[in-house]
């Protein structure tokens, strides 16, 4: 039998950074022991809305959460990878833009993303990793769609830690993304967001520096962002899964024009007007 919760909190074992940060959600958030998922004890807080676990397999295979729980929203608490080893705290939603697959899910696949969420997620760690004094040493960024799992049927989205592992073992670190998590979705339960402006984005690089600054001015909130490198050619597939997969579905896309070829925004933007979105150039 699927267990049921509004919004999903679930992490990997392997994870030293999810982890870190569940540990810091069941304390803050005064969750619960509830039971058991998989043979795993799965805990409950924020009036019984929500339920964190936790599962053997990495994050990036997560295709089978559908399996257990029944969610509106998944956020996953993850580490982050980066050869460049950049301190950062991020947020983005998974999917395979293109042809390779390498870090699980399915190519040319998109995950369902969750706007509202995401976005509110990404202000509030902003918002906390301020206050706690770290962002001179932490990056806090958007990053674009990439690696799985692509076959979720509810909405997903990553809250992540990188890039290496002093990194993931940081407390503090882990505190400020647990604070993060409790905070929005103490405003998701306290606040509409009927009427508000839902984008896709295009272009900019893997850590997409308009669109965070455009998600933290509170103007849009973003669901798929495309990056650069994702966009040899205009694939009309994905853009229609970066509608379709969304939810709610945006009226906008964003494109940085400076960062796309002329040939390749051109047929871009046809495709968009196409499919009824308003463009809007950043």
């Amino acid at each position: 039998m699927k267990i049921k919760a509004k919004y999903a909190l679930v992490y990997s074992e392997r994870d030293l950074a999810g982890k870190g940060i569940a540990k810091y959600v069941k304390f803050l958030g005064e969750f619960k022991e509830s039971g058991l998922i998989d043979n795993r004890k799965y805990f409950r807080g924020l009036n019984d809305k929500v339920i964190l676990t936790s599962f053997d397999e990495d994050v990036i295979y997560f295709d089978f959460l559908d399996k257990y729980i029944d969610a509106e929203v998944f956020i996953v608490l993850s580490r982050h990878s980066s050869e460049a080893r950049v301190k950062t705290l991020s947020v983005h939603h998974p999917g395979n833009p293109t042809e390779e697959a390498l870090y699980g899910g399915k190519p040319l696949t998109l995950a369902y993303a969750a706007p509202i969420t995401s976005s509110l997620l990404f202000r509030s760690l902003h918002d906390i990793a301020s206050e706690a004094n770290i962002t001179t040493e932490y990056d806090v960024v958007l990053e674009a769609t990439h690696h799985g799992p692509t076959d979720v049927s509810k909405p997903i989205v990553f809250i992540e830690i990188g890039s290496s592992e002093s990194e993931w073992k940081d407390e503090r670190a882990q505190e400020v993304v647990a604070k993060a998590v409790l905070r929005t979705l103490k405003i998701l339960e306290s606040k509409s967001f009927e009427n508000v402006k839902v984008a896709i984005g295009f272009g900019g690089g893997h850590y997409p520096r308009k669109f965070t600054s455009i998600v933290l001015s509170g103007k849009y909130f973003m669901g798929h962002i495309l990056a650069k490198y994702a966009l040899t050619k205009v694939r009309k597939e994905i853009i229609h899964q970066m509608i379709d997969k969304s939810i709610p579905k945006p009226r906008y896309a964003l494109i940085e024009k400076k960062s796309i070829k002329s040939a390749i925004r051109k047929e871009l933007v046809m495709q968009l007007t196409n499919s009824g979105l308003e463009v809007i150039y950043i």
